[in-house]
């Protein structure tokens, strides 16, 4: 049985004092949090330190609010794991998820893991897979 390694290279460039990996390795960070709040500005909020987010009690009314994000292309992963409601992921303050209304949050479907991707430079703007 073949056992599978990962190898980072890192840049060695002369006059290069601050030494960057060519790829990066992520690590798979798991958070696991309870949405709260019936509005954006009272959800529960993510950070951006955790790629995937477990919400532990959701309910129709109650939802969590999306980091604003470092870079373009940064995902984070929701998993509501209760069988009953879809809890309400709001962007952050000022942006939206798949171009809907400005601070709108979007219901994220029960036992089913749905990707953020955030989309341009201002870090509000998401976009979604698995929606």
């Amino acid at each position: 049985m073949a056992i599978a390694t990962t190898t980072i290279k890192t840049s060695l460039l002369r006059n290069n004092v601050n030494i960057q990996p060519d790829a990066l390795r992520q690590t798979f960070n798991i958070s696991t949090i309870a949405a709260a709040g019936t509005t954006q500005g009272t959800a529960t909020a993510i950070g951006s330190e955790r790629p995937f987010v477990l919400i532990s009690n959701n309910t129709a009314a109650n939802g969590v609010a999306l980091p604003t994000a470092s870079y373009i292309g940064q995902v984070i992963t929701i998993y509501p794991q209760l069988v009953t409601n879809a809890p309400l992921v709001y962007p952050p303050d000022g942006g939206a998820v798949n171009s809907g209304t400005v601070n709108a949050g979007v219901a994220t479907p029960a036992r089913q893991a749905v990707q953020y991707i955030a989309v341009d430079a201002t870090g509000l703007n998401y976009v979604t897979i698995g929606l």
